[in-house]
């Protein structure tokens, strides 16, 4: 008789947990396919934005539309910082790479371990530049503008934390939501997954700048894969910048990208803000 009670009662206390865990498996499903749809809808969004908004053509007709397009563009910005992250999946500000208000947002928990990846990056980088531009172009280290350097960065600063933003503080997360990914795991074949997944978004966003492209595979696998064991947004950004502006005023190459590749002297930021234009001249 007690053996028919207890099996009745272990049978009671199986089927709710059953359910919970069904349910779990169930929340855990929809949370991958809403994040990978997420991830469809934004590039294609971008894509579209790149190629229709931001053309030359639409461009030329700025004082008509330049508070849709920056009012674009603030939205977007305002969906990956807020509205993905805080209001439809729950991410944790230090999975994004980011710290809390009281830091400025600047994460500093793992900021040596961050430096020693990040940093690596920069120095190897750094010394590819630098050794192809004395070997190929030797002329450009003996001409640098180190005004135009300088204020090169400071703007590539802001350009660099809004890629970095997009890859390390969204795409990273939703590529881990879609493999169910724990984000203390940071070994093992998904953590290779993710990188190659995020270095080709990277290789195709900078089209059809070829030479920009292909560095980007490799800096975008590079990146991704630091900051999926040690995430620090700002760092990243930071070492973006600088490679970024070593490769644009230091070795010569030019990093425009979109439909406006060809056009050297047409700049979107520039066409959207023209303040700029009056601080930047014809530095760069």
């Amino acid at each position: 008789m007690h053996f028919w009670k207890n099996a009745a009662a272990a049978t009671a206390r199986c089927v709710p947990m059953s359910k919970a865990k069904s349910l779990e498996q169930d929340s855990m499903m929809v949370k991958r396919i809403k994040a990978a749809v997420e991830i469809m809808t934004v590039f294609l969004g971008i894509f579209l934005v790149t190629w229709t908004l931001i053309s030359p053509d639409f461009l030329y007709q700025v004082e008509r539309y330049r508070i849709a397009i920056i009012s674009l563009f603030a939205f977007i910005l305002l969906y990956l910082t807020y509205i993905s992250p805080c209001l439809i999946f729950k991410d944790t500000f230090a999975d994004r790479g980011l710290g809390t208000w009281n830091s400025l947002f600047i994460r500093t928990d793992n900021l040596k371990s961050a430096l020693r990846g990040y940093g690596t990056i920069t120095i190897v980088g750094a010394i590819i530049i630098i050794g192809a531009t004395f070997l190929f172009r030797p002329n450009y280290l003996a001409n640098i503008n180190w005004s135009a350097f300088f204020l090169k960065l400071f703007f590539y600063i802001s350009s660099a934390l809004a890629q970095q933003l997009l890859f390390i503080g969204w795409l990273l997360v939703r590529l881990r939501t879609i493999l169910q990914d724990d984000p203390l795991n940071q070994t093992g074949n998904k953590r290779l997954q993710v990188s190659a997944v995020a270095a080709i978004f990277a290789f195709l966003l900078h089209a059809p700048n070829m030479a920009v492209m292909c560095i980007s595979l490799i800096t975008g696998f590079a990146f991704v894969w630091v900051s999926y064991a040690t995430p620090n947004l700002f760092l990243a950004a930071s070492c973006h910048a600088i490679l970024g502006t070593l490769l644009h005023r230091v070795a010569g190459i030019q990093v425009k990208i979109g439909p406006h590749y060809m056009q050297k002297d047409f700049h979107v930021t520039r066409t959207l803000f023209p303040v700029l234009k009056q601080i930047i001249g014809n530095l760069f």
